[in-house]
């Protein structure tokens, strides 16, 4: 420390009397050298050319604070040199007070940090300082009031977003820690013609979850965020039965709300009827009516106790139903304005389900020997040749024995099987390897489907598509591969189930992969019910939307797609010929004459769209199709974004769940029901915290 008692104009005197000046011999100084000695008696050696006397009082006061002290320029101890001053590095960084607050709501809800972070001591340091730069002071509370305000705009933000819109929702169900919570997602299309999903609710359920219990809270979501009743036109669900009866609630209880609103959906004036009856074109049904037998849907893993042991890796806190009993729609009411649609890719776990419970003994066997692989004897075995240990079988995880067994196939490739086999003769599959083989033969193609409906968003008809292109390859392999053909079986069977609503069909219609010049994939009921459906659902999106369109024919310029062998198993599994089917003069009614000329378009390749030059396909995009077709009919292309916005499975609720399994961490029991419903619905909507964060700066309560 600088001595105050030392002045600027001395401090070259008091220097000098402890330096001596090396002179050459005509008397100039060259240089200057420390007189005081060291602790050993030697003379210290420091010296300058140039006399900085600063730098020798530095030198000094280190080297020598006796003598510093003596002469008055120390800082009055005799130990150590005093710690130099740490310099302060000042940061520029452009930003502003609405990004800091997105930014304090993103780690409370995106990354999910409990909501005391802000009293983190290592967030203290970091954004503290940006906080104290923009006027913000966060705490746990403060950070809690945050969620609750944003969550109120985000409601407003999403109500205006959905006002004037046909809205398809999909509900499900799940347990997490012991709690269980349903969960509602919307859909729809925006301004850019691109469908997009939101999440509007998890609401734990306290009570059980009966179908009076499911109506209640979807009605009461509905209402909150500003969802007319006669905006919703689909919910998806799983097979669940309770899930199948509260949407026929929820149905019923907007069938007897229906007067005030005018004609329920499926409601068709006797002229449009009339014209519809004497025009519309088709032949057979798509609908196979073989009787195949009932099923047994139970789950054999629970009737069998080879599979349930203590080394399964089962997560039985987050339910997802995946093989839930479905029920029969012969005991509901169908009622016409919300259409009830079961989830594709449950559905197709289903089929699945059908035929594995009839080879749990086998699969049971193979089973034990992945358990064994798995136990610590081998566990350094598979380390020392880096191999990965077998995957656990989980009842809930869709295609897990499929997983395993595919993992089986690429042991088999590798040297690594014999060395296992040759440790313990117990891990020898050779028994099982035919099995094994036409297991993943079979099944790898429901494995695929089931990844192309794991999109936020497949169409009925791009989900009828791709289940087709898996009936082809399942038919394709079927010879020989009994497996095969018991799922061909099933599937063929599921898919009534999944075809048989009104929006379903409607899709088809729309699709120029189903509806083209000598189709025979819509028989002439379903067109019928098809096109009465569409008519009065626009007299509906005129109500909801209040502009009423009108507008002529569309023209159609698609050019004819190669077929391939799926297009080949489709002509015959629907009897198709390539010749035109013959069509009658349609009605004078725009609209009718529209959906009645969507039969003289020209085929499209189900499995894929052929570019020009017939190089670089490239999957068919329904929406991509009728959005080019916006201007030249916007009557239809409106009608055709209502139906193909429909969901064909609500995955998006599962992955809901899924991110709730972070939330709700073993840390964070106690967080309520209105804190957790608020976090999620942030963290799910994070598309807009922008906006919210950019309102929230704005307003004068906040700061």
């Amino acid at each position: 420390m600088d001595n105050p008692l030392v002045k600027k104009k001395t401090l070259k005197q008091i220097i000098l009397s402890v330096v001596d000046e090396v002179k050459e011999q005509n008397g100039q100084t060259v240089s200057y050298r420390c007189s005081a000695y060291e602790k050993n008696g030697n003379r210290c050696n420091y010296g300058q050319k140039i006399l900085v006397p600063s730098n020798f009082r530095r030198h000094i006061i280190g080297s020598h604070p006796e003598v510093a002290n003596n002469l008055g320029i120390g800082d009055g101890t005799s130990g150590e040199p005093p710690t130099k001053k740490s310099k302060t590095t000042k940061i520029m960084v452009e930003t502003d007070r609405a990004t800091i607050i997105l930014g304090t709501l993103k780690l409370a809800t995106t990354n999910s940090l409990p909501l005391r972070y802000p009293d983190w001591e290592g967030m203290t340091i970091l954004v503290g300082p940006l906080w104290k730069a923009v006027d913000l002071e966060m705490s746990r509370d403060k950070v809690t009031k945050l969620v609750g305000l944003a969550t109120e705009i985000l409601k407003k933000l999403m109500i205006d977003e959905m006002r004037g819109k046909v809205i398809h929702a999909k509900i499900d169900s799940a347990s997490r820690r012991g709690r269980s919570f349903f969960g509602i997602n919307v859909q729809f299309t925006n301004e850019k013609d691109c469908v997009i999903v939101r999440h509007l609710a998890l609401h734990e359920m306290i009570d059980r979850q009966t179908k009076e219990n499911l109506k209640h809270v979807m009605d009461n979501e509905f209402q909150e965020f500003g969802i007319a009743k006669n905006q919703l036109l689909t919910v998806a669900h799983d097979n669940g039965a309770n899930m199948v009866a509260s949407v026929q609630l929820l149905k019923r209880l907007v069938d007897s709300n229906d007067d005030d609103q005018g004609p329920s959906v499926g409601a068709i004036v006797r002229k449009e009827k009339a014209m519809i009856d004497a025009h519309v074109g088709g032949c057979s049904s798509d609908i196979n009516d073989d009787d195949l037998g009932d099923d047994d849907e139970s789950s054999w893993i629970k009737d069998g106790d080879e599979l349930t042991t203590d080394d399964f890796d089962a997560d039985h806190e987050l339910v997802d139903h995946a093989f839930q009993d479905d029920t029969d729609d012969n005991d509901l009411i169908e009622l016409d304005l919300i259409e009830s649609t079961r989830c594709a890719a449950h559905t197709a776990q289903l089929a699945v389900w059908d035929v594995l419970k009839e080879y749990k003994g086998r699969l049971a066997m193979i089973n034990k020997v992945c358990i064994k692989m798995r136990h610590k004897a081998f566990q350094q075995l598979f380390h020392m040749h880096k191999y990965p240990l077998p995957p656990k079988i989980n009842e809930t995880r869709w295609n897990v024995w499929y997983i395993v067994l595919k993992y089986l196939l690429d042991l088999r490739e590798s040297p690594f099987l014999s060395i296992l086999a040759n440790t313990d003769a117990s891990l020898d599959l050779s028994r099982q390897w035919q099995f094994i083989e036409k297991f993943g033969a079979a099944f790898e193609p429901l494995f695929e489907l089931t990844l192309r409906l794991q999109k936020d968003h497949v169409p009925l008809s791009q989900f009828y598509a791709d289940w087709l292109v898996c009936q082809a390859k399942l038919d394709g392999i079927k010879e020989g591969n009994i497996l095969a053909t018991k799922l061909l079986k099933s599937m063929q069977k599921r898919i009534k189930k999944l075809s048989s609503t009104k929006v379903f069909k409607a899709c088809l219609l729309l699709d120029p992969r189903f509806n083209f010049v000598g189709s025979k994939r819509l028989s002439p009921a379903d067109k019928k019910e098809a096109q009465e459906y569409l008519l009065t659902l626009d007299k509906r999106l005129d109500e909801i939307t209040g502009i009423q369109m009108r507008q002529g024919n569309e023209k159609e310029n698609t050019s004819l797609h190669q077929s391939n062998f799926v297009d080949d198993y489709l002509t015959d599994f629907f009897e198709e010929d390539s010749s035109s089917s013959e069509h009658v003069q349609p009605p004078d009614d725009s609209l009718l004459i529209d959906l009645i000329t969507l039969e003289t378009r020209e085929k499209v390749n189900i499995s894929f769209r052929q570019c020009e030059g017939g190089l670089n396909a490239e999957p068919f995009d329904i929406v991509e199709y009728w959005n080019k077709r916006k201007f030249c009919n916007p009557r239809l292309h409106r009608l055709a974004l209502a139906v193909i916005s429909a969901p064909s499975t609500q995955v998006t609720v599962e992955r809901l769940f899924s991110r709730t399994k972070i939330v709700l961490s073993d840390y964070r029991m106690k967080l309520s029901d209105e804190t957790l419903k608020n976090l999620m619905l942030l963290k799910m909507n994070s598309d807009l915290l922008p906006k919210v964060a950019k309102i929230l700066d704005d307003d004068e309560s906040f700061k």
